[in-house]
């Protein structure tokens, strides 16, 4: 038994952690584009009837009324006959699984917000822990392919525990093995009967995570529930606080302090991006090195090293061909240099890092302070992006930043910034 804890909490795998109805949709489409017989439905109605399907075949095997094995046909047959359709052959089965099943495992992925929430809790001290009706080997293998394994200290499945949610043994058997309190537990999970009902039953603090909901609570078992649509909620539902970065700057004798402008991200794999502490520096220094070029009117320069800042996050995005991005403009690649790189701070963690300026002092002359304003703004906007997952928005950023240092050197019309849709 592991030493007791103060901060524990407890996560619901599938549709919690893991996006289950993001990878159905893609395989069922899959399946769907492959067979005749399922042309003239709507794509929607085939995913609503295989995912009743599946959670009946489930549930029968945790009821052991079948083996696992056994759900795989299962799955189909129950599927076919919703739709109205003959019941499938053998061969039939084997064909919608050979279809189904490797679109389903590639197109696996974490919930919105899950990989960072998990490395932020990490790293201020919580023990996690998912607690999941099924196979140990099944759901720890899913848990890897979505990036989260390394981030949980145990997965605890029925299959382990003997009793399935939302038997309260299942919870107990959680907290016996993470050394956890009831009243300082956590349980977070899309099913109200599964995850809250079994929680609360067993005293724990329960949250129900539900993507659609605009509500903040709601009534379930007699008690007031906390709701969070996005993973990232849980966050400030815990009093944990995440970095913001709002840019301030003030003009004294002709010098102007630029600060708060920084980043701070989780450098674990995510949808749309999976920066390194690295990248991150490169990022941190060139966006300094960025605003001394501008107040030493060295637009050139400037314009250099947002190409990099681009060409960066480009090799770093999953989403983006960095090949396909065209940056020309004239004396593009010459040497740079001659620039005091100026002091940032910068704070490496478990899983994440930042970095950011608290002051930054330029020498400007009255003429350069909008310009310099101008690309601080997009500068932190596109750090903003950046720890939402968005690159190609933060890729936007940088161009604008570019095209107005184009403008300032005289060179506009001679700059292409284009491809992969960041000119739009």
């Amino acid at each position: 038994m592991a030493p007791l804890t103060t901060r524990s909490i407890f996560f619901d795998l599938d549709n919690t952690l893991f996006d289950h109805y993001h990878s159905l949709r893609c395989a069922v489409s899959a399946v769907q584009n492959n067979c005749p017989g399922l042309a003239g439905i709507q794509t929607q109605e085939l995913v609503d009837q295989y995912n009743k399907a599946l959670q009946k075949a489930y549930d029968s095997y945790l009821d052991k009324e079948m083996t696992y094995e056994e759900t795989e046909s299962q799955k189909v047959k129950l599927f076919f006959g919703a739709l109205g359709l003959p019941e499938p052959t053998l061969e039939d089965i084997k064909d919608f699984r050979a279809i189904y099943k490797p679109v389903y495992r590639a197109n696996r992925r974490a919930t919105p917000g899950s990989v960072e929430t998990l490395a932020r809790l990490r790293e201020n001290g919580y023990q996690t822990a998912i607690i999941t009706n099924g196979q140990v080997e099944d759901q720890s293998a899913k848990a890897k392919a979505i990036g989260i394994h390394h981030l949980v200290d145990r997965i605890i499945t029925s299959e382990e525990a003997g009793y399935r949610k939302p038997d309260i043994r299942i919870f107990q058997y959680a907290m016996e093995q993470l050394g956890a309190s009831p009243n300082t537990t956590y349980m977070i999970g899309d099913s109200a009967n599964s995850d809250i009902r079994g929680a609360l039953d067993t005293q724990l603090t329960a949250i129900l995570y539900s993507p659609m909901s605009r509500d903040s609570t709601k009534l379930l078992f007699g008690q007031e529930v906390s709701v969070i649509s996005h993973m990232g909620q849980l966050l400030s539902q815990l009093g944990i606080a995440t970095r913001n970065f709002h840019p301030q700057f003030e003009l004294t004798s002709g010098r102007l302090v630029v600060q708060g402008i920084g980043i701070d991200i989780v450098t674990e794999p995510r949808h749309c991006l999976s920066v390194s502490q690295d990248t991150v520096r490169l990022l941190t220094e060139k966006m300094g090195l960025v605003l001394v070029a501008i107040s030493t009117k060295r637009y050139i320069a400037a314009m250099s090293y947002l190409e990099h800042m681009i060409r960066a996050i480009a090799e770093a995005s999953t989403p983006i061909n960095a090949e396909d991005i065209i940056i020309s403009f004239p004396a593009q690649g010459y040497a740079v240099g001659g620039l005091v790189r100026p002091e940032s701070r910068v704070m490496a963690r478990d899983h994440s890092i930042c970095g950011e300026y608290v002051q930054l002092t330029l020498d400007v002359m009255l003429e350069q302070q909008s310009v310099l304003h101008e690309v601080t703004i997009l500068l932190q906007s596109h750090c903003d992006y950046l720890m939402k997952d968005y690159p190609r928005m933060a890729i936007r950023q940088l161009r604008s930043a570019m095209l107005i240092m184009a403008k300032e050197a005289g060179v506009e019309r001679d700059t292409v910034i284009a491809g992969e849709q960041i000119d739009e």
